[in-house]
């Protein structure tokens, strides 16, 4: 396919990307809801017609199938038509041609998991900010919208069988892991650095977008600093393999153990270590920890220069 869009300034190309995102999610989230009536033609029906209780078991199950075709046609598929109208090669473009080393795979997930209850406190304190008296009414919405967003994502995680644990993985963990980092990652911070001086404000600006797009301001804070870990991961190894598995790494390890806080295997409150500010020495360790395989992915990527160079 040719790449007509490959020497378009950025704010032609961000436009470009932007309308394709637009069209590419109408799109699929149509093709989802009539494959979705075939299977579930009443619930359908009645979400189309504001009947329907999207807590019902049956419609959390189509809830989540259309959430699979909204992220493919929100981040997979625009992303895919940008790189080959950009590029021409989506491999090339997305950095998907560069490999990862088995020890970057492995500090990678160790720092994800280390990180946790240092994310789990930012989220508390982000909890806590509160926006002027002037703007008081919107705070109150943007609460009431996080809190039904919240009994929803509850409900999708509550899940008691092994297949269902795998519907999850998939869903929740391994398509926006894919999805985002292609979008944020494998496109905009890599435009970003390519027409900007200084990586490190491209990575500061992807990062706010990452986290700006799940429009949830008490969570704004820790998934900005998520961003921020996956663009230097991406930045340090040239690959967005690295970044993908750093991304499902976080989404499975709250998917498994919210499985296994309904299966009642662990304590469900075991996800929010971190979370009370009397576990101020959790944080600590955590963030030093976090920080050592942080600094040890950075080492590989060095070492990779140098190699490279030589």
């Amino acid at each position: 396919m040719y790449a007509f869009l490959q020497h378009y300034p950025l704010y032609k190309k961000l436009m470009a990307l932007g309308l394709l995102i637009i069209g590419c999610m109408i799109l699929l989230s149509f093709l989802g809801l009539a494959i979705a009536a075939l299977f579930w033609h009443n619930e359908v029906s009645g979400m189309l017609n504001h009947t329907e209780n999207i807590s019902a078991l049956s419609n959390v199950g189509l809830m989540k199938f259309l959430q699979a075709f909204s992220q493919i046609g929100t981040f997979i598929l625009p992303v895919i038509l940008f790189a080959l109208f950009t590029e021409g090669n989506i491999h090339k473009s997305l950095k998907l041609n560069i490999p990862i080393r088995f020890n970057s795979a492995l500090f990678s997930i160790l720092l994800i998991i280390c990180i946790v209850p240092f994310i789990n406190f930012l989220l508390t304190l982000n909890s806590y900010m509160q926006f002027p008296s002037f703007m008081s009414g919107i705070e109150d919405w943007m609460r009431r919208s996080e809190d039904s967003a919240a009994v929803l994502t509850q409900s999708f995680l509550e899940v008691n069988t092994f297949g269902g644990l795998m519907v999850n993985m998939f869903v929740i963990a391994l398509i926006p892991a894919i999805g985002e980092e292609m979008l944020f990652r494998g496109v905009i911070q890599t435009m970003l650095v390519k027409n900007m001086r200084n990586k490190h404000i491209a990575i500061w600006i992807s990062a706010i977008l990452f986290s700006a797009i799940h429009m949830q301001f008490f969570g704004f804070l820790p998934r900005l600093v998520l961003g921020l870990v996956l663009g230097y991961l991406f930045l340090w190894s040239g690959s967005l393999y690295l970044s993908m598995l750093a991304h499902f790494a976080n989404n499975a390890f709250a998917v498994t153990l919210a499985y296994l806080g309904t299966i009642q295997s662990i304590p469900q409150e075991s996800g929010d270590l971190g979370s009370s500010f009397g576990e101020w020495v959790i944080v600590i360790i955590s963030s030093l920890l976090a920080s050592v395989f942080f600094y040890l992915i950075y080492r590989q990527g060095k070492s990779k220069e140098l190699l490279d160079l030589g």
